[in-house]
């Protein structure tokens, strides 16, 4: 309960301070796609399809982009299957998160933390100049990552303290294969961010619907260009420019 307090008042102090000084000038869609929204339901129905994606990330980081603008995410109404499973699903952590509360679990913790961290940049209350980033779950994911370990070491009836006996050894090698699995993403994403090139490039595989993604690879072909007029492939490149504009 403090920490929920704390994050509120937080929220509450954020706002202000944004109102004041930093939102004078209207969202932008290209910005933020929830601005597309005809009305609250719309808008609530696509930030809980979007709370989805959040989830799925914090396992799959199969097709991982730098932009997620507009027309990445498409406005859902409130019949949406992807709207239904997201509020199944957080309905089924908060009640676990509020179950666990008064034997203070840890993963009770762990949900609750996720979800005020989570919803700072959500757009649930506060529409913000983003509506979907992976960086926005950089602090959220600190709750997975307690959340994890708790629950391989249920599954396998291990205690945490304890790393001699042979159900330990099996939770120590799911924790090193998923170490590696995710190591191994990390090094292979590093490729893309060679670059801004590369990076911009691998922007429109990733987010082709994103409007931003296109116009930004194009502008970087033209700059490259203009550096370097005799670039090789330079026709080709100029093709491309404006095939993205």
């Amino acid at each position: 309960m403090p920490f929920a307090i704390l994050s509120f008042s937080y929220l509450y102090v954020r706002s202000s301070i944004l109102t004041d000084y930093c939102l004078k000038l209207p969202l932008l869609l290209n910005d933020n796609s929830l601005l597309a929204a005809t009305n609250i339901g719309e808008r609530t129905s696509t930030v809980f399809s979007m709370l989805l994606v959040y989830l799925k990330l914090l396992f799959f980081q199969i097709k991982l982009s730098w932009e997620y603008s507009y027309n990445t995410f498409s406005i859902v109404s409130i019949t949406n299957i992807k709207l239904l499973i997201s509020h199944a699903l957080h309905l089924a952590l908060l009640a676990i998160a509020i179950k666990g509360l008064r034997e203070k679990k840890l993963i009770s913790f762990a949900i609750l933390f996720y979800f005020t961290s989570m919803l700072i940049t959500s757009n649930l209350f506060v529409l913000i100049a983003s509506s979907f980033g992976e960086r926005f779950l950089f602090t959220p994911s600190l709750g997975f990552c307690i959340a994890v370990p708790v629950l391989l070491s249920r599954l396998l009836k291990t205690d945490l303290k304890i790393i001699h006996t042979s159900s330990s050894k099996v939770l120590i090698s799911l924790f090193v294969l998923i170490y590696f699995t995710y190591g191994y993403k990390t090094i292979t994403r590093n490729e893309d961010w060679r670059n801004n090139m590369s990076l911009y490039k691998s922007g429109i595989l990733t987010s082709p619907n994103s409007a931003r993604a296109h116009y930004i690879y194009a502008a970087e072909i033209v700059a490259n260009i203009e550096a370097d007029n005799n670039i090789p492939d330079k026709d080709k490149m100029i093709k491309t420019a404006l095939s993205e504009y």
